[in-house]
């Protein structure tokens, strides 16, 4: 594969120590258990420099620099071997990072490594909303949730009903019955209520 692939780096062409490059992404296609070398063109267009080369994120140990500080008058070609080692994933992203003087500018390009997964190898989970709402269903059947019996409400309405009247109607020697009562009636049912939410959220 050595000559396929083709990346330039220019330096000091805008400014002192500026870095461009002639492509933002670079993809060097490999299979698990290959490798390949290629070359990077380093053009410095200013006073004779060190540049630092370096991989970063997943393709750090999965790159190699021949030179990884070459010292470049006009142009020097750097040799890159790149490999994925046999039995491991198939796809690595990173960057190459370029550092020129001494540290003071840096940047970077991106570089995939392998084999990138398509678009039909990737599966989608689609979620149902009508799930949850049957599960929910199930969970009330199982007694999971504490329900009331379908005459308890009305029989709640019922004796808080007659409570009021009885404060209405206070007067009424009668009344004080009716409503002594309907405050048992009540407080039967706020206890039934109590217990048998109990018993279900021990089951």
């Amino acid at each position: 594969m050595t000559g396929q692939l083709h990346q330039g780096i220019h330096i000091n062409r805008r400014e002192a120590n500026s870095i461009e490059f002639d492509v933002q992404e670079l993809i060097i296609p490999l299979n698990p258990g290959e490798e390949t070398s290629f070359n990077i063109k380093v053009i410095n267009y200013g006073m004779p420099t060190h540049v630092h080369l370096s991989a970063t994120g997943d393709i750090r140990d999965k790159i190699t620099f021949q030179s990884h500080n070459p010292y470049v008058r006009y142009e020097e070609d750097v040799p890159i071997i790149a490999k994925i080692p046999r039995g491991e994933t198939e796809f690595y992203t990173g960057e190459i990072v370029v550092t020129t003087g001494y540290g003071s500018k840096k940047n970077g390009f991106i570089t995939k490594l392998g084999k990138e997964p398509r678009e039909d190898d990737v599966h989608l989970v689609n979620v149902d909303k009508r799930l949850g709402r049957r599960r929910m269903a199930r969970i009330k059947r199982a007694g999971m949730l504490p329900e009331l019996p379908p005459a308890l409400p009305i029989a709640l309405i019922l004796a808080i009903f007659i409570l009021l009247l009885t404060f209405v109607f206070k007067f009424i020697p009668e009344t004080e019955i009716v409503g002594a009562m309907a405050f048992s009636i009540l407080t039967v049912f706020v206890i039934l209520y109590t217990i048998t939410k109990l018993i279900k959220g021990i089951k």
